[in-house]
């Protein structure tokens, strides 16, 4: 269970994060926020039909419990090795949710080290907490040993 707070703490945070990046657009254009919003669902459900549909544990154990949930919705994938193309799609889709708000941000300092800190907070969980607890064998992120 201390594995789940931590997961649901780091999804929390980052969905914080995306909504100072959101907030911070909108401060100048609603049209390019919608975009962002619209990069969000789209990135997210890349990262989660790409990747997350080959955890092993995204049914009973996801410490991050939506990600495992939203999977149901995709074709059913048999647990493995993540190859390079599902590599290189769930990290364009990772690099492309924090790197559009960024013009943005830099543009109020105080936004950007909030997103930022959020981000950064949210990665420390993740790599401290979530993957050392995590199951999945295959990730590039596991710190299981054999």
């Amino acid at each position: 269970m201390k594995n789940r707070f931590h997961g649901i703490l780091s999804i929390s945070l980052i969905t914080v994060a995306s909504m100072t990046g959101m907030a911070a657009i909108a401060r100048e254009s609603w049209l390019p926020a919608i975009i962002y919003l619209g990069i969000l669902i789209v990135s997210w459900m890349v990262v989660i039909g790409t990747f997350c549909v080959k955890c092993p544990c995204r049914l009973d154990s996801c410490a991050h419990v939506f990600p495992g949930i939203i999977t149901k919705i995709f074709p059913e994938k048999k647990p493995g090795a993540y190859s390079v193309k599902d590599m290189v799609t769930t990290g364009l889709a990772l690099i492309v949710i924090f790197t559009y708000p960024q013009y943005w941000l830099w543009k109020n300092k105080i936004l950007f080290m909030t997103f930022w800190l959020l981000t950064i907070t949210a990665l420390a969980e993740i790599n401290f907490f979530v993957c050392r607890a995590c199951a999945n064998r295959h990730c590039p992120n596991s710190r299981q040993t054999e």
